[in-house]
């Protein structure tokens, strides 16, 4: 609520401090998808590629943040959201066929 309000009461404040929320939430989705990439074989690399995707993203987004705070993180949200549910699929379809086999 108090977030929320915020956003309300001063909604440039709001966006710069959602827009650092989500590079942070980036970064940190990058790394541990890196680390998952590296430590298991089913689906290595586009573990590792959605990882490096997802901390491109948090740099480029952090090295823009003043003037793009009020449109690119939906943009880059659409764009890790979009990749990470690839991956997901692939997922599921390796696990599909696994169990058939």
């Amino acid at each position: 609520m108090v977030a929320g309000g915020y956003m309300v009461l001063v909604p440039v404040g709001g966006a710069l401090s959602l827009t650092l929320m989500i590079i942070l939430w980036l970064g940190v989705r990058g790394v541990m998808e890196l680390f998952v990439g590296f430590r298991f074989k089913r689906l290595r690399v586009p573990m590792l590629l959605l990882g490096v995707l997802n901390i491109v993203l948090a740099i480029l987004l952090y090295s823009t943040v003043p003037w793009s705070a009020l449109t690119l993180p939906g943009y880059i949200l659409g764009a890790s959201f979009l990749f990470g549910g690839i991956v997901a699929i692939m997922g599921a379809l390796h696990d599909r066929r696994e169990q058939a086999a």
